[in-house]
C-alpha cells in the first residue's frame, strides 16, 4: 500500500522506484513524487502531471500504443523526459504494491 502525505493541497503518493527506467532516459533516475499529483479539483483526483491536466494513463497509453518518448515531447511541448519517466514509475510502482485476492472456485 502506498504512503500518503498531502503537500500544499496536492496528494502525492510515494513509493519506492525502479532502476531499470534510468536506463531508457539515460539520467539519474526521478522522483516521481515531483511530477505526479492527485487533486479532487482536477480530473476528479485522477493522477496527472504537476501543473498539467494531463493524465498519468494518457501517457502510458500512448507510449503503449508505440509512441516514443520524441513523440511524446513533440506533442506536448510543456513536458520533459523527467515527466515520461515519472509516469513510468508511477505505474510500476502502483502495480509493485497492488494487493490481488484470488476467487475461491
Amino acid at each position: 500500500m502506498a504512503h500518503i502525505s498531502t503537500n500544499d493541497a496536492l496528494t502525492h503518493y510515494r513509493i519506492n522506484t525502479l532502476p531499470s527506467f534510468s536506463v531508457i532516459l539515460k539520467k539519474d533516475m526521478v522522483d516521481w513524487t515531483q511530477y505526479i499529483a492527485s487533486n479532487p479539483d482536477i480530473l476528479f483526483g485522477k493522477p496527472v502531471i504537476v501543473d498539467t491536466r494531463i493524465p498519468v494513463d494518457l501517457i502510458l497509453e500512448k507510449l503503449a500504443a508505440g509512441d516514443t518518448i520524441d513523440d511524446l515531447l513533440e506533442a506536448y511541448p510543456n513536458l520533459s523526459s523527467d515527466h515520461i519517466a515519472a509516469c513510468l514509475l508511477f505505474a510500476a510502482d502502483s502495480i509493485k504494491h497492488e494487493t490481488i485476492f484470488s476467487k475461491a472456485s
